[in-house]
């Protein structure tokens, strides 16, 4: 994994641009925190981001939206939005760990698969979101195997489901994702990698990292490259942009000690 490639290819893509345009048919917003007034709108003229040069203009760049995948199925206006404007996409949910994995910690890919091949009649890549994260975990299926074992048992139960689900995830997917988010909100405000807590009744939320250590990333990048070469891998994390800069900083440490490991 490169340094340059921390930050994912998923773009938030707000479309509130006020430009100095000399072509009377765009929309012009002078202020995104307000809505124009519906009269005003050229509705005989659908958005599309085809006719904004100042994106056009970058022949290679790719144009990524998080996308709900159940409306896309649904709602066709929606569904060619998305086709026409962009050139990636990513589910908001569907790839997660709760959506895949039941309560008896059972794998079920019918759903997504459908999207998938969706995505494929589209022509649109995605990338999968994601593979490890402490929330909408199958949380109730973890603790539900370590709950009674001794404290020094839960570690080697919790690194075999870990294990076992990203190679089995990555595995399927392999060909059908252009890239993986690996590891989602490593960092703690502070720039120092996050630890969480055990709770045994929690449902949606399990700390990977308190059971396995902060190796726990090294371990999901490592088994998502063995289970699919081709993809890009990714490590994402929020609020890189704040003023004291710490926590940027700390992820840029933690990438690069994650690459180190990773080479071992």
């Amino acid at each position: 994994m490169k340094l340059k490639n921390i930050i994912p290819l998923l773009a938030v893509v707000a479309i509130g641009l006020s430009l100095n345009s000399c072509y009377d048919d765009k929309m012009e917003w002078s202020n995104p925190y307000t809505h124009p007034d519906v009269r005003d709108l050229p509705l005989s003229l659908p958005e599309a981001i085809s006719r904004y040069e100042v994106l056009t203009a970058y022949t290679n760049f790719t144009l990524g939206v998080g996308i709900d995948a159940g409306f896309y199925a649904s709602n066709e206006a929606y569904r060619n939005i998305v086709n026409e404007n962009f050139n990636q996409i990513t589910f908001g949910n569907e790839m997660k760990q709760a959506s895949l994995m039941n309560t008896k910690g059972e794998l079920n890919f019918t759903r997504i698969d459908g999207i998938l091949e969706e995505m494929e009649s589209a022509k649109l890549p995605v990338y999968g979101h994601v593979l490890v994260w402490h929330k909408q975990a199958q949380a109730s299926y973890v603790n539900a195997q370590i709950r009674r074992l001794a404290v020094a048992q839960r570690p080697a139960t919790v690194r075999n489901i870990f294990e076992k689900y990203i190679t089995d995830v990555a595995t399927h997917f392999k060909g059908k994702v252009v890239a993986w988010e690996v590891v989602n909100e490593p960092m703690e405000e502070s720039g120092v990698p996050r630890v969480g807590v055990e709770n045994l009744q929690a449902t949606d939320v399990f700390y990977w990292q308190y059971y396995l250590g902060q190796d726990y990333a090294v371990t999901a990048f490592k088994l998502a490259r063995a289970a699919d070469p081709n993809a890009k891998l990714f490590i994402n994390d929020f609020n890189l942009e704040s003023v004291s800069g710490e926590k940027l900083d700390g992820l840029i440490e933690y990438v690069k000690y994650i690459n180190s490991r990773e080479r071992r």
